[in-house]
């Protein structure tokens, strides 16, 4: 069990119940993944105060050990500090890049024919926990208050319109920014362009924030040669504000780490499943953190890369 707060620890009893355990009171979830979590309030463990916040908080399913993101309006009933988010995901495990397996583009493109066809993971959960972590991690860095997310047409673009959606329902303002026609996005990218446009987030093809932070999701892991217009422009549109670069910055080999075109310079980079060949030591980088999309340890071992990362710790690690 992860407790985000000295005085609130929350846990997952089972898949449909909440329990708290601790000075809060849930009064709302939003839903998470593919079900939703009816809540339980325990009043007897209550005290007085009027304190009010809102809070995105890492739980433990106690069936499964998966670390999973629940989004909760919470009142709390003591005097002590804020339930801060930034703060509580500020001390983010480490892992050491040496214990990890580092992978090739054939190497996570085998992963995903794996998980899908041979798994029935589907691409749509994996995009879900992507996007999912992804948000958690920006919060984590910068508690923004506004956030703009640069997406492309594929798996990459449909991960940070996840991302979006979950930065949105959190009360930070978002942008999209598209840099490929509508026409282009692939069929769950574009389903997940769609949510966003219903729940009202502005979809654009220039960027109008002055936002606190941007989210590179252009290109992933199959860049084929450099990037091609809109991309350069966006590129020098970002370049001033604080990045972080979904699996791969864009425009970098997640292979050899060439840049043969515009690529972007990341402040962070959040890779996922293992970490790429081409990243390591990459200048445009930044730190390197790596995100759970729950592929089972079975998948490297047939690639024959045995190591697993430690994600009983944390959804999210921090390579070093």
């Amino acid at each position: 069990m992860l407790g985000v707060a000295a005085e609130c620890l929350i846990q997952v009893a089972g898949p449909q119940t909440l329990k708290i355990q601790g000075h809060i009171s849930v009064s709302g979830i939003l839903d998470h993944l593919d079900h939703r979590v009816s809540l339980i309030e325990n009043r007897g463990e209550l005290s007085e105060g009027n304190f009010q916040t809102s809070g995105v908080f890492i739980v433990t399913h106690t069936h499964t050990g998966e670390a999973q993101l629940l989004q909760a309006e919470l009142r709390t009933f003591h005097t002590g500090e804020s339930l801060d988010y930034g703060r509580a995901m500020s001390n983010i495990p480490t892992v050491d890049a040496n214990d990890l397996a580092w992978l090739t583009t054939e190497d996570m493109i085998e992963v995903d024919r794996v998980m899908i066809e041979d798994l029935h993971i589907e691409l749509i959960q994996m995009m879900e926990n992507a996007g999912r972590n992804l948000a958690l991690l920006a919060q984590a860095l910068w508690t923004p208050k506004s956030v703009a997310v640069y997406v492309g047409p594929g798996g990459n673009g449909g991960g940070g319109l996840v991302a979006a959606r979950h930065l949105a329902v959190q009360g930070v303002e978002v942008e999209v920014i598209t840099v490929a026609d509508v026409e282009r996005f692939t069929p769950i990218p574009r389903h997940q362009l769609d949510i966003v446009e219903h729940i009202g987030i502005p979809v654009r093809t220039t960027g109008e924030l002055k936002p606190d932070g941007v989210i590179d999701a252009m290109l992933g892991y199959s860049l084929g040669g450099a990037p091609r217009d809109p991309i350069p422009a966006a590129v020098e549109a970002i370049a001033d504000t604080p990045t972080i670069a979904l699996d791969v910055p864009t425009g970098v080999d997640s292979t050899t780490g060439e840049t043969p075109g515009a690529f972007v310079t990341a402040q962070a980079t959040l890779t996922l499943a293992m970490p790429k060949d081409g990243l390591r030591g990459h200048a445009a980088v930044g730190d390197l953190y790596l995100g759970n999309i729950s592929v089972p340890p079975s998948v490297y071992t047939g690639l024959g890369k045995p190591s697993s990362p430690p994600f009983s710790q944390s959804p999210i690690l921090r390579v070093v």
